[in-house]
């Protein structure tokens, strides 16, 4: 480790701007099809990573959410109208065909954009995070 002169602060401040605008393509089925998540402010996923995932159903919830934050095709309204939501976020789960597993792995994408992907042998990236 070295240590940073004007010049590398910088530089590293201008790709940080840049970091903002990233992008992945999550896998929404089985057949390899993708929507596209956007990285978002850092308070977005700390408020999510915030809430209590004691339960199968609350991990599940948080991955939605996470989900729902980071993908702005999810917001449409006339998309919520076609698959039937009763709650905008009831989207997510219509969209990846109720699959928990492509749920799962979204999620861990969106984290892996700020540097908190799902470490080897570990069941839950939120959990992950939390603990």
């Amino acid at each position: 480790m070295g240590k940073l002169n004007l010049e590398e602060l910088v530089a590293r401040a201008t790709q940080s701007e840049a970091d903002k605008f990233q992008v992945k393509m999550l896998t929404i089925d089985r057949e390899g099809n993708t929507i596209q998540a956007m990285k978002k402010d850092i308070r977005t996923v700390s408020k999510t990573l915030d809430m209590e995932t004691g339960t199968t159903e609350d991990r599940f919830q948080a991955e939605m959410k996470l989900i729902y934050d980071h993908c702005p095709i999810l917001h449409e309204k006339q998309l919520q109208a076609v698959y039937s939501c009763a709650e905008p976020m009831d989207v997510v789960e219509k969209v990846f065909q109720s699959d928990m597993g492509l749920i799962g792995k979204a999620a861990e994408e969106i984290l892996d954009m700020y540097g908190l992907a799902e470490k080897e042998n570990s069941e839950n990236p939120v959990d992950d995070v939390k603990n």
